[in-house]
């Protein structure tokens, strides 16, 4: 019975390791999608740019200008852009968003389900 034991908590570190290297993962590819994304769209639909606030990944970034990129590719405008590869890649972050949200939302579950069954 201690071997399963054991065992079973080796597979959940495991998992949870490979969890929180996907959130890493993740968060690159973020970066790199959206630097991809804003430079496609100063080239291929400018004024779209400069409306956001011509936003960059990481300088020129407020909140605010952060915050309309966020409603841009989640939103309908993203959307019902003449760039199918502006599209494409909203699409792909949108993508990626939902499952860093997934792997983030079990890594909470489970080390809150870790804290109420593990008693110090």
């Amino acid at each position: 019975m201690g071997m399963l034991a054991t065992d079973s908590q080796q597979i959940g570190t495991v998992i949870g390791f490979a969890l929180f290297w996907g959130l890493i993962v993740l968060t690159v590819v973020n970066f790199i999608l959206h630097g991809v994304m804003l430079r496609w769209l100063r080239v291929d639909d400018s004024s779209r740019w400069d409306s956001l606030g011509q936003p960059t990944v990481i300088l020129n970034n407020s909140i605010r200008n952060q915050f309309k990129v966020f409603r841009f590719v989640l939103g309908s405008a993203s959307r019902q852009l003449g760039s199918s590869r502006v599209r494409t890649i909203c699409r792909a972050i949108r993508i990626v968003l939902l499952i860093y949200l997934i792997d983030f939302v079990v890594i909470a579950g489970a080390l809150f389900h870790h804290s109420l069954t593990h008693k110090h």
